[in-house]
């Protein structure tokens, strides 16, 4: 039975990844780059994350940031025209200082320097920011959510104790479709 509750969870977590791909290709793109599935993602992790007092305004903007990645900031544009999650209307903003953090949801960290990268997690560490990133080591400086490359696929990776610290509750469903960090598993 649990197998079986498996199996749905993950089927659901691809259906809406692979909706979130086929309105990105509808909007014109022909191939999936790999900012198109960066940005694919990102809108997912908004629909399986719960922040604090989410449910206290539910008009108030989920705000997805974005540090040094046009490419990634262009397909969110594209994919999440007149979105809601849960009520919440979704908007992106560009990262370019650590002033721009403030009121994001979620950050992805795109070619940020590795200096200016911990500075600006550290600037929001406090708070229920998912931060994201597939810069190398990311999760060992602070981060949350780290992509790479795995036989050609984008995958992820979470230090789900760092999110729930931070106040944030990720949904069993993508937390199943990651692999948990094990240099903090507990």
């Amino acid at each position: 039975m649990r197998f079986a509750q498996d199996i749905g969870r993950r089927l659901v977590c691809m259906l809406c990844f692979a909706a979130s791909l086929v309105a990105v290709q509808a909007q014109g793109t022909q191939t999936f780059s790999a900012s198109a599935v960066k940005a694919a993602y990102l809108v997912n992790f908004a629909k399986f994350t719960t922040w604090p007092n989410q449910q206290a305004n539910p008009q108030m903007p989920l705000v997805i940031g974005v540090a040094d990645d046009r490419e990634v900031e262009e397909f969110l544009f594209k994919l999440i025209a007149g979105q809601k999650i849960q009520e919440h209307p979704l908007r992106v903003r560009r990262v370019m200082s650590d002033s721009d953090l403030a009121g994001c949801h979620i950050v992805y960290f795109g070619d940020v320097l590795a200096g200016d990268l911990v500075r600006m997690i550290e600037t929001i560490a406090n708070g229920p920011v998912l931060t994201v990133s597939s810069a190398q080591g990311f999760l060992e400086k602070g981060g949350m959510v780290g992509f790479y490359s795995e036989n050609k696929n984008l995958r992820f990776e979470i230090d789900s104790a760092r999110t729930a610290e931070s106040g944030l509750v990720l949904s069993s469903r993508l937390l199943a479709l990651a692999r948990s960090n094990p240099q903090r598993a507990r």
